[in-house]
């Protein structure tokens, strides 16, 4: 009867071991980062708020051009508001306005039209608000221009739009 019983104990000893379980636990951590928030304007070339050809005393080919600029912003800002005087250069000092080639223009903006983007949910998920404004040029017949010679190829005044986010 010894023999059994050690023989016993061994396979009592074996179905124990096997019905054991590693134990688990959790620990609590933090994840943190800090976000500065940005508009900028998107990829491409700045637009031509373009009047096409004037001729002297008569008035531009193109009389009201449009443009739109597209600002991309962080996801959930508030909508960007156009800031101050929105128009800013070397040429005119009246704002929405100033002068190409000796003519002047005029311009307007309105806006934003916006498309909201969305949340991040893999590293390339997420996209961002698009604000987008329309710039409007106004330029008057009967003026003179400024030219040196018989005709001023198309010439270029840098200009911004200034907004608020």
């Amino acid at each position: 009867m010894m023999k059994r019983f050690l023989a016993g104990a061994a396979v009592a000893g074996i179905a124990f071991a096997s019905t054991a379980q590693a134990g688990t636990t959790n620990g609590a951590f933090n994840v943190s980062a800090s976000l500065n928030s940005e508009c900028a304007v998107a990829a491409g070339a700045p637009p031509t708020l373009d009047f096409g050809v004037y001729t002297a005393f008569g008035s531009a080919a193109t009389p009201n051009p449009s443009i739109t600029l597209t600002f991309n912003c962080t996801h959930k800002l508030p909508a960007p508001t156009v800031s101050g005087t929105p128009f800013d250069g070397t040429n005119g000092t009246t704002a929405g306005g100033g002068t190409v080639v000796g003519l002047f223009y005029t311009m307007a903006v309105t806006g934003p039209t916006s498309a909201l983007g969305t949340d991040a949910t893999t590293s390339a998920g997420a996209t961002a608000d698009a604000f987008t404004y329309t710039i409007t040029g106004t330029m008057g017949a009967g003026q003179p221009g400024q030219c040196t010679t018989a005709s001023c190829g198309p010439t270029t005044v840098g200009r911004t739009l200034t907004i608020s986010f």
